[in-house]
């Protein structure tokens, strides 16, 4: 009799152990969410579009719970066509290689909506951009005096990456900043100059959430830099621009 109450405890902790080592397996064969939830619509992320190579595009990251991994993220942009810069709202299936820029499988890829504001600060370098375009001649880079413009941080961030439609060497920071970091070229035969352009702004007026009149810089040199006045008016969703006044140097 005590030998048959040995073997039933000795086989009920067999039974204990195996149903271990199957939850074990079990949870060691699972792919890892990063965000620790099976809801695929956590397992996105916000980012800028900052390179492509063939059907991949390199995103910087600016929210999400992958940022516990690391804000550079490689994703297969087969299917899809965006611009360098774009915002996008990625959606991956939980698992992260942890490698540099971190691999994910993409499920999904959709652009983000810009506020209204960013909006007619692009709307508005698109046309300082297309106009006088021999001061883009050459250009090794864009630097944007981003502390110029009177908005938010994140709208900061959308203008900066907007820029890189238009380059793929973006510098934030004054002119003062440029001539610190010995970019400003002069001597004394030589006009002061730059081999990039740089893109300032200088009054804001609004006016009302619609309506506002912006003065806006293109630099390249002491002779070489137009000075636009825009009056911009947002109306159906898009805003449009008269220019009220243009100096040129």
């Amino acid at each position: 009799m005590k030998n048959k109450k040995i073997y039933i405890v000795v086989g009920l902790i067999f039974l204990v152990v195996l149903t271990f080592i199957g939850i074990y397996a079990t949870n060691s064969n699972r792919p890892v969410d990063n965000n620790n939830n099976n809801n695929v619509t956590q397992n996105t992320f916000i980012g800028y579009i900052e390179k492509i190579t063939g059907d991949t595009a390199n995103i910087k990251v600016i929210e999400g719970n992958i940022l516990t991994s690391g804000d550079s993220v490689n994703v297969n942009l087969q299917g899809y066509t965006f611009e360098l810069g774009t915002k996008v709202k990625v959606t991956y299936d939980g698992n992260v290689m942890e490698t540099y820029p971190l691999k994910i499988k993409t499920l999904d890829i959709e652009k983000v909506e810009y506020s209204k504001i960013s909006k007619l600060y692009m709307t508005l370098i698109d046309d300082l951009m297309g106009t006088d375009q021999a001061l883009n001649t050459d250009m090794e880079y864009i630097a944007i005096n981003i502390e110029s413009f009177d908005i938010s941080k994140e709208q900061q961030q959308d203008i900066i990456h907007y820029l890189y439609k238009y380059h793929d060497n973006i510098k934030v920071g004054s002119y003062e900043d440029l001539k610190q970091q010995g970019l400003v070229i002069s001597s004394a035969d030589v006009i002061p100059h730059i081999d990039g352009i740089l893109i300032d702004v200088g009054n804001i007026e609004k006016k009302n959430d619609n309506h506002y009149i912006v003065n806006m810089q293109k630099y390249r040199s002491a002779l070489g830099a137009i000075f636009p006045e825009y009056e911009a008016k947002y109306k159906d969703g898009i805003w449009s621009f008269e220019i009220k006044s243009m100096a040129i140097s």
